[in-house]
């Protein structure tokens, strides 16, 4: 019995201190990359794609694939908000939205994301790069997103798209809230640009017309603002 009172003693200390700091119990905060779409969203009514879209599981480069959200000043360390969480996994939240954007925009005769007895004609893939707060050596922040789609044919797994879409966007309210605010525009910029790219290149070889989707590229990477010493 002796033994085991230091071994409890250990362990309501550990819960004590994870749970209170200066006396204050520490809540922690959960966000979603969302955003409300809109009629600007709308890509196409008339006459869509007469096929079905699937959008499958997506993936996250794996610093990225956990709910703590990221925050970088250096490109080779990573820290994360042990407090400040996503609801769910980065590349689930970003699923969610590229799936209920491609929907809205009605562009295919059909956008799932669930496994039907109707087979799809093409599926979509993403890959989630990077996820994150930016934190410059000169104090400004950035929010940064960098995802890659691909898609390819049901019946014979071809490849017929594949594009990387990266982008920062300066955050002037320096709290995580205010970099979700900006990440969650920067998907909708990237979900309006991979409307028109699919609208151009698979709507083209079906014989249906559309939008111009020429876009300009948003950036690359942005690792320049990094730190690297």
């Amino acid at each position: 019995m002796n033994q085991i009172r230091p071994i409890i003693g250990i362990w309501i200390l550990a819960m004590t201190f994870s749970a209170c700091v200066g006396g204050k119990a520490i809540e922690r905060s959960y966000f979603s990359i969302q955003y409300v779409l809109g009629e600007s969203d709308r890509l196409y009514s008339d006459a869509p794609i007469p096929q079905k879209l699937q959008v499958n599981r997506f993936s996250a480069a794996i610093a990225y694939d956990r709910q703590e959200i990221v925050y970088r000043s250096d490109p080779h360390e990573f820290r994360y908000y042990w407090y400040k969480l996503w609801a769910a996994k980065p590349e689930k939240l970003v699923r969610e939205q590229v799936l209920k954007h491609l929907q809205h925009t009605g562009i295919f005769e059909e956008v799932d994301g669930r496994v039907s007895d109707r087979r799809p004609h093409y599926e979509l893939s993403g890959q989630v790069n990077a996820v994150e707060e930016l934190d410059s050596v000169n104090g400004r922040w950035f929010a940064h997103l960098d995802i890659t789609f691909t898609v390819s044919r049901s019946d014979d797994g071809r490849r017929v798209f594949e594009k990387r879409y990266a982008s920062k966007k300066e955050v002037f309210e320096r709290r995580p809230v205010f970099v979700v605010r900006a990440l969650s525009e920067l998907l909708r910029e990237h979900n309006q640009a991979l409307s028109k790219d699919l609208l151009q290149t698979i709507g083209k070889g079906n014989g249906t017309g559309g939008v111009n989707p020429s876009v300009p590229d948003k950036g690359a990477s942005p690792s320049a603002t990094l730190r690297n010493d």
